[in-house]
């Protein structure tokens, strides 16, 4: 991706896009020891990646920008996915695993993640 683009753009159009929602938290300031008021936070939609049935999001830094983009804009379906996988250190979960390797979304990289903590949850509630 050669083209120079701001960060604001880049979170303009994950937001467009419904990659990126805004949220606020409150955060604690070391310095002055006391609990900051609310703030907006940006985090990646990724319900359903990694368990079913559950409301998930990744918050996503200024240092995470510019890679969650770059799979995006390089892949819109399949990039957020790989991203979020490799931020995580985590393969998604085996439904999804599926459609990547279907949709050609999948990669060495993902390939060599560490397997999904629901699916070894799933696979030792079995075993039970």
């Amino acid at each position: 991706m050669n083209e120079k683009i701001s960060e604001e753009d880049m979170v303009s159009e994950l937001l467009q896009e419904r990659i990126l929602y805004c949220h606020s938290t409150k955060t604690y300031d070391e310095i002055s020891k006391e609990i900051e008021p609310e703030t907006i936070t940006i985090y990646m939609l990724c319900n359903d990646i990694f368990a079913w049935g559950c409301a998930d999001s990744e918050q996503v830094t200024l240092s995470d920008l510019k890679d969650l983009y770059h799979e995006f804009k390089e892949d819109k379906d399949g990039g957020p996915v790989r991203w979020v996988c490799r931020k995580r250190n985590e393969k998604p979960q085996k439904p999804v695993e599926k459609w990547m390797r279907e949709g050609k979304y999948w990669n060495d990289e993902m390939e060599s993640l560490p397997e999904n903590h629901y699916e070894e949850f799933l696979r030792k509630e079995r075993e039970k």
